[in-house]
């Protein structure tokens, strides 16, 4: 049986990701890996103005090609972080960026020490295209658990 791409993609990202403790530190930094990139893409917006609404919606069009339903599930997640995003560069006078990169880096360090943990490096080093996996590899998680197709 040939599998779809989105199911050997989360084939291959399962592979480096068993461990239980690993999975529980994915399930808390990988979401926030995110929101700080989203976040630091937007707070160097003198770069580039609106870099972090592009970014999305490139990567909601690649995950439409895979999945319409996990795209969806994204799409209002990154609603939902966009939306904190601005709201805090709000509330904090544009300074996302000091708590975005450390928040990114921190979570960065999290996850290796996760995959140190299970014995392997992240499967990103071996296939790069795996870093916008995760997050739709989490969803897909929570829709298994209810019986859901993805």
């Amino acid at each position: 049986m040939i599998l779809p791409q989105i199911d050997r993609l989360f084939e291959e990202y399962e592979e480096s990701h068993r461990n239980r403790i690993n999975l529980i530190i994915h399930w808390i930094f990988e979401p926030l890996a995110v929101w700080a990139l989203l976040a630091t893409i937007h707070a160097s917006a003198l770069l580039f103005n609106g870099a972090m609404l592009v970014v999305t919606l490139m990567l909601l069009i690649y995950f439409a090609s895979l999945s319409m339903r996990l795209t969806l599930s994204l799409g209002l997640i990154a609603v939902v972080f966009i939306g904190t995003i601005f709201w805090l560069d709000a509330v904090m006078a544009g300074a996302t960026t000091y708590l975005s990169i450390p928040l990114f880096v921190v979570s960065w360090i999290s996850l290796i020490i996760g995959h140190r943990i299970e014995g392997n490096w992240p499967s990103v080093f071996n296939n790069p295209h795996l870093i916008f996996i995760g997050p739709a590899w989490l969803i897909a998680r929570v829709y298994r658990r209810f019986g859901i197709n993805y």
